[in-house]
């Protein structure tokens, strides 16, 4: 069963909002519509479609920079993946994830997420 209903319904209002926001500007916001999208999608256990949503907000943190965020999906796309039995997809995203971290900064959550993959 998924989220209350009220819940649901303010995910769904920001959802609209920052797909409007990311048809007028991509490079700030897509990666933040297809990330929340995901989230939406893991809530209602649609898996594939969740996957696939994570992956574009990879692509798209990854195209216009934003480390953070993409670190952010990886970690998030390798829990899904763990939860589905993905093992291999589970562990690369996780090491993705730490190397981005790393990247950014956030060495204290790089090792945390570090512990993850042993």
């Amino acid at each position: 069963e998924g989220p209350p209903g009220n819940w649901l319904e303010l995910a769904h209002k920001a959802l609209r909002m920052f797909e409007y926001w990311s048809e007028i500007n991509q490079y700030n916001f897509s990666h933040c519509y297809h990330f929340l999208k995901a989230e939406l999608h893991v809530t209602k256990n649609e898996n594939e479609q969740a996957s696939s949503a994570y992956q574009s907000a990879i692509e798209f943190a990854q195209k216009n920079g934003f480390c953070r965020y993409e670190a952010l999906a990886h970690d998030a796309a390798s829990t899904l993946a763990a939860k589905t039995g993905r093992r291999e997809d589970a562990a690369k995203h996780m090491e993705n994830a730490v190397r981005l971290c790393k990247e950014w900064g956030a060495e204290g959550l790089s090792k945390q997420l570090g512990n993850k993959l042993h």
